[in-house]
């Protein structure tokens, strides 16, 4: 057990260090615990899937845009991630990691008064997003519609 918790651990430092900034979504329903890491910057898109019963990783794909937040959806099994870019529109996407596939949720506008710091899911599968001045907003994962809360 100690040496697969090292090389686990060992695992989980590499997509760290690799990565600015690291989301990781842990999946209850499996039967083995497995956590998904979203290693997305510097054109680096891709979607690590580490099992850590076993200790082991695996690239399972690769997102459609960078990304600063993702988490998984306990309802349907979907990553949702979410860019906020200087320039450009901002992006909320979901990753489907049963068949890699990526599903293009919303396009905000260039101007869109949010910065990200985080986004979650919720047990029932509501969407929140936590922008730089502690406004929380749930957003809806239909069409990315966001809406303030608090």
């Amino acid at each position: 057990m100690y040496v697969r918790r090292k090389k686990l651990l060992a695992m989980l430092y590499t997509c760290v260090s690799v990565a600015i900034c690291v989301s990781v979504a842990i999946v209850p329903a499996l039967a083995d615990t497995v956590i998904y890491c979203a290693n997305a910057y510097n054109n680096n898109k891709e979607v690590i899937e580490f099992n850590l019963d076993e200790g082991t990783s695996q690239k399972i794909g690769d997102l459609s845009f960078e990304t600063q937040a993702i988490d998984l959806d306990p309802t349907n099994g979907i990553l949702y991630y979410f860019d906020f870019r200087l320039s450009g529109s901002d992006e909320l996407g979901g990753f489907n990691p049963t068949d890699s596939t990526n599903i293009s949720v919303a396009n905000y506008p260039a101007d869109l008064p949010i910065a990200l710091k985080t986004m979650a899911v919720n047990e029932e599968g509501d969407l929140y997003l936590l922008s730089n001045d502690d406004i929380l907003y749930m957003i809806a994962r239909n069409n990315g519609e966001l809406s303030p809360i608090g």
